[in-house]
């Protein structure tokens, strides 16, 4: 007879093994997963290269078509930037509270709705409205950093990460070619239409083959669904994994701005960092936006026949932003943090200054507005890669979200310096003036080059505790 206590079926004993979420992904390691999100995260910043581009060029019709007065053209250009100052609250709070996942495709649904709209509209506030939408669901598009470093194992976030931003110029690339193809012939409505093609693209992929974070999954106790995300990520690589369950982790309370402000050498980190964002963002917007002014094309035949836009030269320009990031990658871990954005920055000041010499000829006045935009994106690559290094992990999130903070008021400045409210050479001194002082600043930061603690995986900016003072 069989005891009470006892099963008619044998009794089998499972054994569970239970990894840290870094093992977990060891074990996954790197394959086709990683490479499908690579590729959805990097057409996210291609859209974000692609929008913010497009208006610099778009303009320049507009304000032939509609006859915009330079109040309006500035009004215009900075309609993104008020966008954008106001969306990373919003998403960021989202991407906290309800997942990646969900923030990243909705903001990216706000900019391909809004970029669609804005080839229907019928005016300039419309015009301005739409614009102002789009910039707002940029703004949640800078969670594809997030993702890409929370989905990898540790030693490889800082390269994927970095990686990405090989992304920005090939969508300023496409944005050029579409305008060349589009704008003269079709106009910049057809041009519009160009633009919000990189966001549908991502939208697409995205809906269908994008998981959520396992690390946020597991700091909301969802470890169940974390394992079966990371097998599922394991299939994909073609691995079998050992693991059954992940232990939790141990959770990093992000203290505030009062912290921030309370501790010596962060406090004075924190401060020469947003002079840098600040200074860093007017630099760049305000000669991306010069940029399609002075490369022009002064022929009789280009100037009777549009717009006289000189497409090797901004081809040039452009593209010189891909050999930035492979220059920034080498100067890195060679130079240090330091010594790349000090010379950098006060490059593109130098080159920054020729080109408020509009006397000058057309040849010197086309390489140095190459090269500024080619020092001070990679000068922008450097900085990016030394903010989270600077802070420890409860202030990090705070301290990069007001940085990127003060970033946006730089651009919200830019398009004032290149407007004709001031001269080409004060535009172009302020642009000096404003890289040097990053310059400067960058000198007055401690070098992070050979610390061996791995900030990346705990850096989150999307926690914006930056927006509590308590």
């Amino acid at each position: 007879s069989i005891p009470a206590w006892t099963s008619s079926k044998p009794h089998i004993l499972a054994m569970t093994r239970e990894v840290s979420i870094e093992k977990a992904f060891q074990e996954v390691g790197l394959g086709h997963a990683q490479f499908v999100l690579l590729l959805i995260c990097g057409l996210g910043f291609c859209a974000d290269a692609a929008e913010l581009g497009y208006i610099s060029y778009a303009v320049k019709a507009l304000e032939k078509d509609w006859s915009l007065t330079p109040g309006e053209i500035v009004f215009l250009e900075q309609a993104v930037f008020v966008g954008q100052m106001l969306g990373p609250v919003v998403w960021g709070q989202m991407a906290d509270r309800c997942g990646r996942r969900p923030a990243l495709l909705l903001s990216s649904t706000v900019v391909m709705a809004f970029g669609f709209l804005t080839a229907a509209v019928q005016n300039f506030w419309q015009l301005v409205l739409v614009r102002g939408g789009v910039g707002f669901g940029i703004a949640g598009l800078f969670l594809c950093a997030d993702i890409v470093g929370e989905m990898v194992p540790e030693q490889s976030a800082g390269r994927m990460m970095t990686t990405l931003n090989y992304f920005w110029p090939f969508g300023s690339m496409y944005t050029l070619f579409c305008t060349w193809l589009t704008l003269e012939t079709f106009g910049w409505r057809a041009l519009t239409l160009c633009a919000a093609l990189p966001t549908s693209i991502a939208l697409l992929l995205g809906f269908f083959f994008l998981p959520e974070s396992p690390r946020w999954l597991m700091e909301k106790n969802r470890h169940t669904d974390a394992v079966d995300t990371l097998k599922r990520m394991a299939r994909w690589n073609g691995v079998t994994v050992t693991f059954d369950e992940i232990r939790p982790l141990a959770h990093t309370e992000e203290l505030g701005l009062m912290a921030l402000v309370q501790r010596g050498q962060q406090r004075r980190s924190f401060v020469l960092l947003s002079i840098i964002w600040f200074c860093m963002a007017l630099g760049y917007f305000s000669i991306l936006l010069c940029s399609v002014d002075i490369l022009r094309d002064s022929s009789e035949e280009a100037l009777h026949d549009g717009l006289s836009l000189d497409y090797a030269a901004l081809g040039l320009s452009v593209g010189s932003e891909l050999i930035s990031v492979t220059l920034s990658l080498k100067m890195l871990d060679t130079i240090g943090r330091v010594p790349t954005q000090a010379a950098m920055y006060i490059l593109g000041g130098f080159c920054a200054l020729l080109v408020g010499f509009r006397q000058l000829p057309y040849g010197i006045l086309a390489v140095a507005a190459v090269m500024c935009r080619c020092a001070v994106f990679c000068a922008s690559s450097a900085t990016w890669a030394h903010t989270p290094e600077l802070f420890k992990t409860d202030v990090r999130g705070t301290a990069h979200a007001l940085c990127n903070m003060t970033a946006k008021l730089g651009s919200l400045t830019a398009p004032f310096v290149v407007s004709q409210y001031f001269s080409a050479a004060a535009g172009g001194a302020i642009m000096a003036v404003s890289l040097a002082v990053a310059s400067c600043s960058a000198l007055m930061l401690p070098e992070t080059m050979k610390r061996k603690a791995k900030v990346l995986l705990t850096f989150d900016p999307t926690e914006y505790a930056a927006l509590q003072v308590s």
